[in-house]
């Protein structure tokens, strides 16, 4: 298990790379754990996937953070993990773009 973690609005998020069998993911590629600000992410997954479900558990941290998760959430009912797999990708798209900008200096 590789551990690794970002701050969130000063809150430390540890970030564990886990095996299948961690009982924490119950059969999903990730999981965003409140209490323990703890995002466990399936070890086994392709790069492309374990970036693309990285950002996806990050985007609940960060909407977790904002006081607005569970009223966008209730407003979203079926379509609330939808929304955080689009919104997951478009904040990665941003951080790639930013960080090709900043280089490119």
């Amino acid at each position: 298990m590789t551990d690794n973690s970002i701050i969130l609005n000063g809150i430390k998020w540890d970030i564990k790379f886990v095996p299948a069998n961690n009982d924490v993911l119950d059969g999903n590629r990730g999981f965003c754990y409140y209490r323990t600000s703890t995002i466990y992410i399936l070890d086994s997954l392709k790069p492309s996937e374990m970036i693309f479900t990285l950002f996806h558990e990050l985007t609940h941290a960060a909407l977790a953070e904002t006081d607005y998760d569970e009223e966008i959430k209730e407003g979203l009912g079926n379509n609330y993990e939808k929304f955080i797999s689009l919104l997951g990708s478009r904040i990665r798209e941003i951080c790639e773009q930013v960080e090709s900008c900043v280089n490119q200096q």
